[in-house]
């Protein structure tokens, strides 16, 4: 029986335009209804994360900065900080700030910014100290200073963006040689958190904090950064969207994002036609 229900976001949960469908919708309110957790696992912020959960009607845990914080509901409490020590990160920073690329530092309720004229995603909020995301307060800080000074001691992750390849490949490379796991949610990024840390640990210590087994668990991901959670989980299912290490370890494949494979396999593996509709 599965007693909690993981996902990521981009490329998995939501439809190539970023929304979640009604179909999708349903079938996590269902599960909630009948006791099953439908935790959000992302890389974004647990600010915007926390929105997303509230304007869809979700009340479960959220694992948030690719498992660095794991939060019990949208409301909190916050049950988890994993943050990067001090001696890993400094490195890590040295390499972000000479690559000349756009950086992210993910640190409490701010994300802090290198070179955000550089980000491959749009809508970049602007220089403002504070802005509201989903209704949730967000804190958005640029420059190397604050980073050093505030953010580099409270990390949860930190991601490097670039639509140069080669360019990427060569920080890859740099950063390969330090005590930090490298994956990527998207081809041109690479998010970087300790060793061993993640969306799995965050999962496993969710799993058992909420009195479960590991086999009780199903997970959904595409992108490299949810491997680990996949491995934690009973039941690992990757999109068919999904990268090919991916798709390799999963126990079951679902349709791409676009055929709103979650819910499909929710609807199939987890929910009868009663608890489906109690999901309207």
């Amino acid at each position: 029986m599965v007693g909690l229900i993981a996902t990521d976001l981009d490329g998995t949960l939501l439809m190539p335009d970023g929304t979640v469908s009604e179909r999708t919708r349903r079938a996590m309110l269902a599960c909630e209804a009948k006791g099953i957790p439908f935790v959000f696992a992302s890389g974004r912020t647990f600010e915007g994360l926390c929105g997303m959960a509230r304007q869809l009607g979700l009340n479960s845990p959220i694992i948030s900065a690719n498992g660095g914080r794991v939060d019990l509901s949208p409301g909190g409490p916050t049950i988890l900080e994993d943050f990067i020590p001090a001696n890993i990160a400094e490195p890590v920073l040295d390499i972000l700030e000479q690559s000349g690329m756009y950086v992210e530092c993910y640190s409490g309720n701010a994300i802090y910014f290198l070179h955000p004229e550089k980000s491959p995603f749009p809508g970049w909020p602007g220089s403002r100290e504070s802005v509201m995301v989903e209704g949730v307060q967000q804190r958005f800080i640029v420059g190397i200073e604050p980073m050093r000074q505030f953010a580099m001691y409270r990390a949860y992750k930190f991601a490097v963006c670039s639509r140069d390849t080669e360019a990427l490949q060569k920080v890859r490379r740099m950063l390969e040689r330090l005590d930090v796991a490298l994956n990527s949610a998207f081809p041109f990024n690479i998010e970087i958190m300790e060793r061993g840390h993640g969306k799995g640990h965050a999962l496993r210590f969710l799993t058992h904090y909420l009195g479960l087994r590991d086999d009780q668990v199903m997970a959904f991901g595409d992108g490299s950064n949810d491997l680990e959670m996949l491995m934690a989980a009973g039941t690992g299912v990757a999109m068919e969207n999904g990268f090919p290490e991916l798709r390799a370890a999963a126990s079951v494949i679902a349709p791409p994002n676009s055929e709103e494979g979650v819910a499909c396999i929710v609807e199939q593996m987890v929910l009868g036609r009663e608890e489906q509709d109690r999901g309207i």
